[in-house]
């Protein structure tokens, strides 16, 4: 019998090490505000926002840039942890475009574009209501400044306001400060000489506006001069007549024709208001005053609450009181005379008092003018 020994010898195989390379994979951006054709204002600050990612790479091992037509904004942009890149922007009217740009590690890149629309606003309005240039100023009074501001997209009172001066630079006042309403008031001492006054106004978008006046500013200020031409002192004026008021006023700074006139009776007291003309003439005619004496005043002020008064006293005379007349004989005919006698009428005044006659047959006035 024959046994056969099988001798299993392993045989080992030998492989070679294969060699394997992992290809990078791209990242991913996605633009997610603004959306396409959105429509923005210029000048208005806006955040961009998109989502960046990356199979390969974490988060923190990305870059993104930001472009405004080609141009980079926001460069550099490190995603937040949810892959979240955002840019802040203010868009002028020629911006058109707008990139998101990704990088990772190994330069592999993504990019995602989008098109907005860019609409023009309007800069602020600006007025200057005080002071004017006609109006007289003087350095030891309040000079009023006055203004009003408003904007097509801005509220008013948002709106940045400033006043300034040639000679006394920034002015600082509550008038820098416009209501709701967009309306500025306030006053302040200025110095003496020539002022450029602007008031500017600037919205949240930058736009300005401006508004200016020039005006001259004086040292302290003199009171008007003023005179009472009619009626003259001591004058005795008939009752139930009107009077004409006369008189003259001036001043060294301010214009005639912007002095107040006023004309007062220390019994009727206020009796009108007058107007001077260039060549410095006021008239005022008063229909009637109280019987009896007054002192009449001229008051005249400037702009700047300068005062002139001129006195004079008058007399409106009061009727003598009515008389007592008789008549002789008491039973007349034709063949006699008949004399007429007046007296007891006494004067208010104390002047002499006359009488005058005159004589009617049927109501009808004869020529007869003495007491017979």
């Amino acid at each position: 019998m024959t046994l056969r020994l099988w001798l299993l010898i392993p045989i080992l195989v030998a492989c070679s090490e294969a060699s394997f390379t992992k290809t990078n994979g791209l990242p991913t951006a996605n633009i997610t505000h603004p959306s396409d054709e959105e429509i923005f204002q210029e000048g208005y600050t806006y955040t961009l926002r998109g989502m960046v990612g990356d199979v390969d790479h974490d988060f923190i091992d990305l870059q993104s840039n930001w472009l405004i037509n080609g141009e980079p904004h926001c460069e550099n942009v490190q995603p937040d942890d949810g892959g979240l890149s955002q840019c802040m922007v203010a868009f002028d009217l020629n911006d058109t475009e707008i990139t998101l740009e990704v990088f990772d590690p190994n330069g592999a890149s993504a990019v995602d574009y989008t098109s907005i629309v860019v609409e023009a606003t309007e800069a602020p309005f600006v007025e200057i209501t005080l002071p004017t240039a006609v109006q007289t100023h003087y350095s030891d009074q309040l000079t009023t400044l006055s203004g009003v501001v408003s904007d097509a997209e801005d509220a008013p009172d948002t709106l940045n306001v400033e006043w300034t001066s040639s000679l006394d630079g920034v002015l600082e006042g509550n008038f820098n400060t416009p209501d709701s309403n967009g309306s500025l008031l306030g006053s302040l001492n200025l110095s003496e000489g020539e002022h450029f006054l602007t008031l500017e106004a600037v919205d949240s978008t930058g736009k300005n506006s401006r508004d200016a006046v020039t005006i001259t500013v004086l040292g302290s200020n003199s009171n008007p001069v003023c005179s009472i031409v009619f009626p003259l002192e001591n004058d005795i004026l008939p009752s139930g007549s009107p009077i004409a008021f006369s008189g003259t006023a001036s001043d060294t700074e301010s214009l005639t024709e912007s002095l107040s006139i006023e004309w007062h009776s220390t019994v009727d007291g206020f009796v009108g208001a007058g107007s001077v003309d260039n060549q410095g003439n006021t008239l005022l005619a008063v229909n009637q005053l109280s019987l009896g004496p007054h002192t009449i005043t001229l008051a005249v002020m400037d702009d700047a609450n300068g005062i002139c008064e001129d006195t004079v006293d008058i007399v409106v005379n009061t009727p003598p009181t009515a008389p007592s007349v008789t008549l002789t004989p008491t039973t007349p005919d034709t063949t006699v005379d008949i004399v007429a006698q007046a007296s007891g009428s006494t004067d208010a005044e104390g002047a002499s008092i006359s009488y005058g006659y005159v004589w009617t047959l049927n109501g009808i006035p004869t020529t007869e003018v003495g007491d017979t």
